[in-house]
């Protein structure tokens, strides 16, 4: 509708007054950058720009999950909790806490930190497809690790605070830059 009114309006300009060769150029020339912008617009991919983002951020995405583990809460900035005995404790068990000791390791909340190559694992694959991501994990335990953990569905989730500052300092000032150079501005 919005270009219609533009190639609407650029005729009548053209038309108003003298139909000079000068104003017919100018309209041709506008009427084709139109259509190439249009093109271009067309054959940019919103979903396949961020997914490349997302890809491409990976690694700083992961060292955000891994802050939030640290600080021992899921996405929804509560505390992480084991399930013992169909029960879910947002603590470790005592013989856990006297391993962790021994470690140097902090024992006060759950952090899913144990010889460090979970957290060193932590991977994130975005797909354009589905319009989403994933945190994952490649060591073999990783789904016992959900299993135990009570908050599974959100442990490998970013919070809120985090994908505020992903999207701020990471997706929109490289999805802008993205469009500015698909559009060859």
């Amino acid at each position: 509708m919005v270009v219609l009114l533009v190639v609407y309006w650029f005729i009548n300009a053209a038309l108003v007054g003298n139909c000079s060769t000068v104003r017919l150029n100018f309209l041709h020339m506008a009427l084709n950058n139109l259509y190439n912008k249009i093109v271009k617009l067309q054959m940019f991919d919103a979903a396949e720009t961020v997914a490349a983002i997302i890809n491409a951020n990976g690694p700083y995405i992961a060292e955000l999950l891994r802050t939030q583990l640290r600080r021992g809460v899921d996405a929804d900035n509560q505390p992480i909790t084991l399930i013992r005995n169909a029960v879910e404790y947002p603590f470790y068990s005592d013989y856990t806490v006297m391993l962790k000791e021994r470690k140097g390791q902090q024992t006060d909340y759950v952090t899913l930190h144990d010889s460090g190559i979970f957290y060193l694992s932590i991977r994130t694959i975005a797909s354009a497809q589905t319009e989403s991501f994933s945190l994952l994990s490649d060591v073999p335990y990783f789904p016992d690790i959900l299993l135990k953990v009570g908050t599974h569905d959100r442990v490998m989730e970013l919070s809120k605070d985090n994908l505020e500052i992903l999207t701020n300092n990471v997706i929109k000032p490289q999805f802008a830059l993205a469009f500015e150079v698909a559009m060859g501005q």
